[in-house]
Protein backbone atom coordinates (compact mmCIF):
# COMPACT_ATOMS: atom_id res chain seq x y z
CA UNK A 1 0.00 0.00 0.00
CA UNK A 2 1.63 3.31 -0.91
CA UNK A 3 1.44 6.26 1.23
CA UNK A 4 -0.96 8.08 -1.30
CA UNK A 5 -3.85 5.23 -0.91
CA UNK A 6 -3.23 4.64 2.69
CA UNK A 7 -6.09 5.16 4.93
CA UNK A 8 -5.80 8.26 7.05
CA UNK A 9 -6.17 7.77 11.10
CA UNK A 10 -8.24 9.63 13.23
CA UNK A 11 -6.67 11.99 15.69
CA UNK A 12 -6.52 10.99 18.63
CA UNK A 13 -9.13 12.93 21.09
CA UNK A 14 -8.22 14.56 24.56
CA UNK A 15 -10.37 14.10 27.64
CA UNK A 16 -11.98 17.13 29.22
CA UNK A 17 -9.45 17.30 32.03
CA UNK A 18 -6.55 17.28 29.77
CA UNK A 19 -8.44 20.37 28.11
CA UNK A 20 -8.97 22.05 31.69
CA UNK A 21 -4.83 21.40 32.24
CA UNK A 22 -4.13 23.15 29.08
CA UNK A 23 -6.74 26.18 29.32
CA UNK A 24 -5.02 26.61 32.78
CA UNK A 25 -8.80 26.57 33.99
CA UNK A 26 -11.03 24.20 36.26
CA UNK A 27 -12.79 20.91 34.63
CA UNK A 28 -16.19 22.83 35.19
CA UNK A 29 -15.14 25.80 33.21
CA UNK A 30 -13.57 23.64 30.87
CA UNK A 31 -17.12 21.91 30.49
CA UNK A 32 -19.48 24.86 30.37
CA UNK A 33 -17.82 26.58 27.37
CA UNK A 34 -17.99 23.75 24.63
CA UNK A 35 -21.85 23.70 25.90
CA UNK A 36 -22.00 27.15 25.04
CA UNK A 37 -22.49 28.48 28.95
CA UNK A 38 -19.55 30.84 29.22
CA UNK A 39 -21.66 33.99 29.46
CA UNK A 40 -24.19 32.51 31.58
CA UNK A 41 -21.36 31.65 34.03
CA UNK A 42 -19.49 35.07 33.44
CA UNK A 43 -16.39 33.82 32.22
CA UNK A 44 -14.30 35.88 30.57
CA UNK A 45 -13.82 36.06 26.83
CA UNK A 46 -9.68 35.12 27.33
CA UNK A 47 -10.36 32.41 29.08
CA UNK A 48 -13.27 31.17 26.70
CA UNK A 49 -10.81 31.53 24.02
CA UNK A 50 -8.53 29.88 25.75
CA UNK A 51 -10.86 26.84 26.25
CA UNK A 52 -11.41 26.46 22.52
CA UNK A 53 -8.17 26.87 21.49
CA UNK A 54 -7.14 23.48 24.31
CA UNK A 55 -10.60 21.71 22.86
CA UNK A 56 -9.20 22.30 19.03
CA UNK A 57 -5.83 21.40 19.75
CA UNK A 58 -6.82 18.03 21.54
CA UNK A 59 -9.67 17.22 19.15
CA UNK A 60 -12.26 17.48 21.65
CA UNK A 61 -16.29 16.99 21.56
CA UNK A 62 -18.62 17.23 24.40
CA UNK A 63 -20.00 13.94 25.22
CA UNK A 64 -24.06 14.79 24.82
CA UNK A 65 -25.00 10.84 25.95
CA UNK A 66 -23.19 11.28 29.38
CA UNK A 67 -24.51 15.03 29.53
CA UNK A 68 -28.08 13.27 29.42
CA UNK A 69 -27.84 10.85 32.03
CA UNK A 70 -25.82 13.71 34.35
CA UNK A 71 -29.07 16.17 33.83
CA UNK A 72 -31.75 13.68 33.29
CA UNK A 73 -32.47 14.87 29.95
CA UNK A 74 -31.09 14.44 26.51
CA UNK A 75 -32.97 17.08 24.84
CA UNK A 76 -34.34 14.87 22.24
CA UNK A 77 -37.36 15.92 19.97
CA UNK A 78 -37.40 12.98 17.79
CA UNK A 79 -35.56 9.20 17.06
CA UNK A 80 -35.03 8.93 13.09
CA UNK A 81 -35.03 4.86 12.25
CA UNK A 82 -34.14 3.21 8.56
CA UNK A 83 -35.74 0.03 8.32
CA UNK A 84 -33.20 -2.50 6.51
CA UNK A 85 -35.98 -5.09 5.33
CA UNK A 86 -39.95 -5.62 4.39
CA UNK A 87 -41.20 -6.56 7.61
CA UNK A 88 -42.82 -4.31 10.23
CA UNK A 89 -43.90 -5.53 13.32
CA UNK A 90 -40.86 -5.02 15.29
CA UNK A 91 -41.96 -1.14 15.23
CA UNK A 92 -45.51 -1.11 16.65
CA UNK A 93 -43.99 -0.57 20.06
CA UNK A 94 -42.42 2.68 18.69
CA UNK A 95 -45.80 3.82 17.22
CA UNK A 96 -46.65 5.52 20.46
CA UNK A 97 -43.00 5.51 21.87
CA UNK A 98 -41.44 8.81 23.31
CA UNK A 99 -39.63 10.41 21.85
CA UNK A 100 -41.37 10.30 18.57
CA UNK A 101 -39.73 7.71 15.88
CA UNK A 102 -39.65 9.14 12.34
CA UNK A 103 -39.22 6.04 9.54
CA UNK A 104 -36.22 7.39 6.75
CA UNK A 105 -36.68 6.02 3.11
CA UNK A 106 -39.14 3.29 4.17
CA UNK A 107 -42.84 3.67 4.81
CA UNK A 108 -45.60 1.06 5.54
CA UNK A 109 -49.28 1.78 5.42
CA UNK A 110 -50.22 -0.57 8.21
CA UNK A 111 -48.19 1.79 10.86
CA UNK A 112 -48.66 5.00 12.82
CA UNK A 113 -46.03 5.72 11.98
CA UNK A 114 -44.19 9.75 10.09
CA UNK A 115 -41.87 8.76 7.43
CA UNK A 116 -39.73 10.83 5.30
CA UNK A 117 -38.96 9.43 1.55
CA UNK A 118 -37.26 10.27 -1.45
CA UNK A 119 -39.67 10.46 -4.76
CA UNK A 120 -38.67 6.66 -5.86
CA UNK A 121 -41.57 6.15 -8.43
CA UNK A 122 -40.98 9.76 -10.36
CA UNK A 123 -37.26 9.60 -10.13
CA UNK A 124 -36.86 5.94 -11.55
CA UNK A 125 -39.54 7.28 -14.08
CA UNK A 126 -37.20 10.04 -15.01
CA UNK A 127 -33.80 7.80 -15.06
CA UNK A 128 -35.53 5.72 -17.30
CA UNK A 129 -36.86 8.14 -19.64
CA UNK A 130 -33.60 9.72 -19.47
CA UNK A 131 -32.14 7.01 -20.99
CA UNK A 132 -34.87 6.71 -23.95
CA UNK A 133 -34.49 10.34 -25.23
CA UNK A 134 -30.91 8.99 -25.42
CA UNK A 135 -32.11 6.37 -27.75
CA UNK A 136 -31.85 3.14 -25.68
CA UNK A 137 -34.44 0.47 -26.28
CA UNK A 138 -33.35 -2.18 -24.00
CA UNK A 139 -33.10 -0.89 -20.54
CA UNK A 140 -32.24 -3.19 -17.68
CA UNK A 141 -33.45 -2.94 -14.12
CA UNK A 142 -31.31 -3.67 -11.14
CA UNK A 143 -34.13 -4.21 -8.24
CA UNK A 144 -33.30 -3.56 -4.50
CA UNK A 145 -34.58 -5.67 -1.67
CA UNK A 146 -38.09 -7.23 -2.62
CA UNK A 147 -40.99 -6.58 -0.92
CA UNK A 148 -39.43 -3.23 0.14
CA UNK A 149 -41.92 0.22 -0.56
CA UNK A 150 -39.12 1.91 -2.32
CA UNK A 151 -38.50 -1.58 -4.46
CA UNK A 152 -42.61 -1.62 -5.47
CA UNK A 153 -42.04 2.27 -6.30
CA UNK A 154 -39.17 1.97 -8.52
CA UNK A 155 -40.54 -0.88 -10.32
CA UNK A 156 -43.32 1.23 -11.17
CA UNK A 157 -41.78 3.57 -12.43
CA UNK A 158 -39.31 1.84 -14.44
CA UNK A 159 -43.03 0.45 -16.03
CA UNK A 160 -44.50 3.70 -16.27
CA UNK A 161 -41.54 5.31 -18.42
CA UNK A 162 -41.60 2.12 -20.77
CA UNK A 163 -45.56 1.80 -21.13
CA UNK A 164 -45.38 5.87 -22.05
CA UNK A 165 -42.76 5.37 -24.72
CA UNK A 166 -44.64 2.27 -26.37
CA UNK A 167 -41.17 -0.21 -25.14
CA UNK A 168 -42.93 -3.58 -24.03
CA UNK A 169 -41.76 -4.68 -20.90
CA UNK A 170 -39.65 -8.00 -20.77
CA UNK A 171 -38.78 -9.44 -17.82
CA UNK A 172 -35.11 -10.73 -18.79
CA UNK A 173 -34.16 -7.27 -18.09
CA UNK A 174 -35.00 -7.06 -14.41
CA UNK A 175 -32.98 -8.45 -12.13
CA UNK A 176 -31.29 -8.04 -8.44
CA UNK A 177 -33.40 -10.00 -5.61
CA UNK A 178 -31.77 -11.86 -2.57
CA UNK A 179 -31.09 -14.66 -4.64
CA UNK A 180 -28.78 -14.15 -7.94
CA UNK A 181 -28.17 -16.01 -11.15
CA UNK A 182 -26.61 -18.79 -9.15
CA UNK A 183 -30.06 -19.56 -7.52
CA UNK A 184 -31.74 -19.69 -11.36
CA UNK A 185 -29.08 -21.69 -12.55
CA UNK A 186 -28.90 -24.36 -9.56
CA UNK A 187 -32.84 -24.39 -10.00
CA UNK A 188 -32.11 -25.67 -13.83
CA UNK A 189 -30.10 -28.25 -13.10
CA UNK A 190 -32.21 -29.71 -10.29
CA UNK A 191 -35.04 -29.91 -12.51
CA UNK A 192 -33.24 -31.16 -15.51
CA UNK A 193 -31.74 -33.65 -12.90
CA UNK A 194 -35.52 -34.47 -11.79
CA UNK A 195 -36.46 -35.05 -15.60
CA UNK A 196 -33.33 -37.67 -15.99
CA UNK A 197 -34.56 -39.60 -12.85
CA UNK A 198 -37.83 -39.73 -14.14
CA UNK A 199 -36.94 -41.07 -17.51
CA UNK A 200 -35.11 -43.64 -15.74
CA UNK A 201 -37.79 -44.49 -13.58
CA UNK A 202 -40.18 -44.41 -16.49
CA UNK A 203 -37.72 -46.97 -18.74
CA UNK A 204 -37.22 -49.24 -15.37
CA UNK A 205 -41.17 -49.93 -15.58
CA UNK A 206 -41.13 -49.97 -18.91
CA UNK A 207 -38.64 -52.64 -19.35
CA UNK A 208 -41.29 -54.81 -17.40
CA UNK A 209 -44.29 -54.30 -20.01
CA UNK A 210 -44.45 -54.59 -23.89
CA UNK A 211 -44.13 -50.36 -24.05
CA UNK A 212 -41.84 -48.96 -26.06
CA UNK A 213 -39.40 -46.53 -23.16
CA UNK A 214 -37.47 -44.58 -26.19
CA UNK A 215 -40.42 -43.18 -28.00
CA UNK A 216 -42.20 -42.35 -24.57
CA UNK A 217 -39.32 -40.39 -23.82
CA UNK A 218 -38.80 -38.45 -27.51
CA UNK A 219 -42.42 -37.82 -26.99
CA UNK A 220 -41.98 -36.21 -23.39
CA UNK A 221 -38.67 -34.28 -24.35
CA UNK A 222 -40.99 -32.87 -27.24
CA UNK A 223 -43.93 -31.95 -25.02
CA UNK A 224 -41.43 -30.29 -22.96
CA UNK A 225 -39.88 -28.55 -25.25
CA UNK A 226 -43.69 -27.08 -26.75
CA UNK A 227 -44.30 -26.83 -23.10
CA UNK A 228 -41.84 -24.34 -22.12
CA UNK A 229 -42.09 -21.69 -25.05
CA UNK A 230 -45.88 -21.28 -25.71
CA UNK A 231 -45.72 -19.08 -22.46
CA UNK A 232 -43.12 -16.96 -24.45
CA UNK A 233 -45.68 -16.02 -26.91
CA UNK A 234 -48.42 -15.97 -24.58
CA UNK A 235 -46.55 -13.23 -23.03
CA UNK A 236 -45.44 -11.29 -26.54
CA UNK A 237 -49.18 -10.82 -27.46
CA UNK A 238 -50.26 -9.22 -24.26
CA UNK A 239 -49.47 -5.66 -23.16
CA UNK A 240 -46.89 -4.58 -20.63
CA UNK A 241 -49.38 -2.63 -18.55
CA UNK A 242 -52.47 -4.80 -17.48
CA UNK A 243 -54.14 -0.70 -16.00
CA UNK A 244 -52.99 1.18 -19.47
CA UNK A 245 -52.69 -1.56 -22.48
CA UNK A 246 -50.32 -0.70 -25.31
CA UNK A 247 -53.02 -0.49 -28.79
CA UNK A 248 -51.99 -3.21 -30.79
CA UNK A 249 -51.90 -5.71 -27.53
CA UNK A 250 -53.89 -8.20 -25.76
CA UNK A 251 -55.15 -7.24 -22.08
CA UNK A 252 -55.14 -10.29 -19.82
CA UNK A 253 -58.80 -11.29 -19.90
CA UNK A 254 -58.84 -10.92 -23.91
CA UNK A 255 -55.55 -13.43 -24.20
CA UNK A 256 -57.55 -15.74 -21.83
CA UNK A 257 -60.23 -15.85 -24.17
CA UNK A 258 -57.64 -16.00 -27.32
CA UNK A 259 -56.13 -19.15 -26.02
CA UNK A 260 -58.87 -20.83 -24.80
CA UNK A 261 -60.11 -20.64 -28.32
CA UNK A 262 -56.84 -21.99 -29.80
CA UNK A 263 -56.75 -24.75 -27.58
CA UNK A 264 -60.68 -25.53 -28.09
CA UNK A 265 -60.29 -25.48 -31.80
CA UNK A 266 -57.04 -27.22 -31.84
CA UNK A 267 -57.50 -29.85 -29.96
CA UNK A 268 -59.84 -31.04 -33.09
CA UNK A 269 -56.86 -31.80 -35.10
CA UNK A 270 -54.46 -32.86 -32.82
CA UNK A 271 -56.77 -35.24 -31.11
CA UNK A 272 -58.02 -36.81 -34.28
CA UNK A 273 -54.74 -37.41 -35.21
CA UNK A 274 -53.74 -39.37 -32.11
CA UNK A 275 -56.89 -41.48 -32.74
CA UNK A 276 -56.13 -42.32 -36.52
CA UNK A 277 -52.38 -42.69 -35.94
CA UNK A 278 -51.70 -43.38 -31.96
CA UNK A 279 -48.24 -43.67 -30.45
CA UNK A 280 -49.28 -47.23 -28.79
CA UNK A 281 -52.17 -49.45 -28.89
CA UNK A 282 -54.25 -49.98 -31.99
CA UNK A 283 -56.39 -46.93 -34.36
CA UNK A 284 -60.02 -45.51 -32.89
CA UNK A 285 -62.32 -44.62 -34.84
CA UNK A 286 -64.43 -41.71 -34.44
CA UNK A 287 -67.67 -43.44 -33.67
CA UNK A 288 -65.93 -45.07 -30.70
CA UNK A 289 -64.95 -41.61 -29.24
CA UNK A 290 -68.80 -40.60 -29.51
CA UNK A 291 -69.70 -43.85 -28.04
CA UNK A 292 -67.52 -43.07 -25.07
CA UNK A 293 -69.62 -43.10 -21.81
CA UNK A 294 -71.05 -38.83 -20.02
CA UNK A 295 -68.86 -39.79 -17.77
CA UNK A 296 -65.41 -40.36 -19.35
CA UNK A 297 -66.13 -36.88 -21.46
CA UNK A 298 -67.10 -35.00 -18.02
CA UNK A 299 -63.28 -35.74 -16.65
CA UNK A 300 -61.68 -34.52 -19.79
CA UNK A 301 -64.29 -31.69 -19.67
CA UNK A 302 -63.47 -31.35 -16.25
CA UNK A 303 -60.11 -31.52 -16.52
CA UNK A 304 -59.58 -28.78 -19.50
CA UNK A 305 -61.46 -26.51 -17.21
CA UNK A 306 -59.22 -27.31 -14.30
CA UNK A 307 -56.50 -26.36 -16.44
CA UNK A 308 -57.74 -23.05 -18.16
CA UNK A 309 -58.45 -21.59 -14.52
CA UNK A 310 -54.50 -22.46 -13.65
CA UNK A 311 -53.43 -20.65 -16.72
CA UNK A 312 -56.05 -17.67 -16.38
CA UNK A 313 -54.86 -16.99 -12.95
CA UNK A 314 -51.20 -17.23 -14.26
CA UNK A 315 -51.38 -14.93 -16.94
CA UNK A 316 -53.18 -12.45 -14.72
CA UNK A 317 -50.69 -12.48 -11.93
CA UNK A 318 -47.63 -12.07 -14.66
CA UNK A 319 -48.46 -8.28 -14.43
CA UNK A 320 -47.30 -7.99 -10.63
CA UNK A 321 -45.09 -10.80 -9.51
CA UNK A 322 -43.34 -11.11 -13.81
CA UNK A 323 -43.76 -14.06 -16.68
CA UNK A 324 -40.89 -16.13 -15.05
CA UNK A 325 -42.38 -16.39 -11.68
CA UNK A 326 -45.97 -16.59 -12.48
CA UNK A 327 -44.98 -19.81 -15.35
CA UNK A 328 -42.96 -21.41 -12.73
CA UNK A 329 -45.78 -21.67 -10.03
CA UNK A 330 -48.18 -23.09 -12.46
CA UNK A 331 -45.24 -25.96 -13.53
CA UNK A 332 -46.70 -26.94 -10.20
CA UNK A 333 -49.18 -28.87 -12.12
CA UNK A 334 -46.69 -31.15 -13.25
CA UNK A 335 -45.72 -32.34 -10.27
CA UNK A 336 -49.30 -33.06 -9.78
CA UNK A 337 -49.39 -34.93 -12.67
CA UNK A 338 -46.84 -37.01 -11.28
CA UNK A 339 -47.90 -37.75 -8.03
CA UNK A 340 -51.16 -38.88 -9.40
CA UNK A 341 -49.41 -41.33 -11.80
CA UNK A 342 -47.55 -42.69 -9.02
CA UNK A 343 -50.13 -42.90 -6.42
CA UNK A 344 -53.09 -43.04 -8.06
CA UNK A 345 -52.47 -44.84 -11.20
CA UNK A 346 -49.83 -46.37 -9.99
CA UNK A 347 -47.47 -46.61 -13.06
CA UNK A 348 -45.01 -48.01 -11.22
CA UNK A 349 -46.21 -50.83 -9.15
CA UNK A 350 -44.46 -53.31 -10.96
CA UNK A 351 -41.41 -51.73 -11.30
CA UNK A 352 -38.20 -53.27 -9.93
CA UNK A 353 -36.56 -52.72 -6.97
CA UNK A 354 -34.85 -49.27 -6.14
CA UNK A 355 -37.35 -46.95 -8.58
CA UNK A 356 -39.20 -45.71 -5.14
CA UNK A 357 -36.05 -44.04 -4.46
CA UNK A 358 -35.98 -42.41 -8.05
CA UNK A 359 -39.03 -41.37 -7.85
CA UNK A 360 -38.47 -39.63 -4.44
CA UNK A 361 -35.37 -37.96 -5.57
CA UNK A 362 -37.29 -36.74 -8.27
CA UNK A 363 -40.34 -34.91 -6.57
CA UNK A 364 -37.55 -33.57 -4.39
CA UNK A 365 -35.08 -32.50 -7.39
CA UNK A 366 -38.24 -30.95 -9.61
CA UNK A 367 -39.65 -29.07 -6.18
CA UNK A 368 -36.24 -27.13 -5.39
CA UNK A 369 -35.79 -26.50 -9.17
CA UNK A 370 -38.97 -24.67 -9.10
CA UNK A 371 -38.46 -22.82 -5.74
CA UNK A 372 -34.83 -21.78 -7.38
CA UNK A 373 -36.20 -20.56 -10.50
CA UNK A 374 -38.96 -18.42 -9.00
CA UNK A 375 -36.84 -17.18 -6.21
CA UNK A 376 -33.80 -16.30 -8.65
CA UNK A 377 -36.85 -14.48 -11.36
Amino acid sequence: MTARNRPRRLPKTGSLKEVAQRAGTSIPTASRVPNRLGDQYRISRATQDRVRQASAALHFTPNLVAKGLRLGSTRTIGLVVIPVGPQCDHLRPFESAQPPVVLVDRGFPQLRLPSVMSDSRQGSFAAVSHLISHGHRRIACIRGLAGTMPDELRMQGYHDALAEHGIRFDARLVTGTSFGKESGRAGVLAIMLAIILDAIAYKRAATSSAANPRLGMILSVAAGVLMGFFYKFVMAAMATNFAAPEPGKLGPYAAIVVFSAGLFLSSFLWNSLAMVRPFQGAPVAFRAYVAGSPWVHFVGIFGGIIWTIGMSLSILASDKAGPAVSYGLGQGATMVAALWGVFVWREFASAPAGTGRLLALMFVLYGAGLALLIAAR
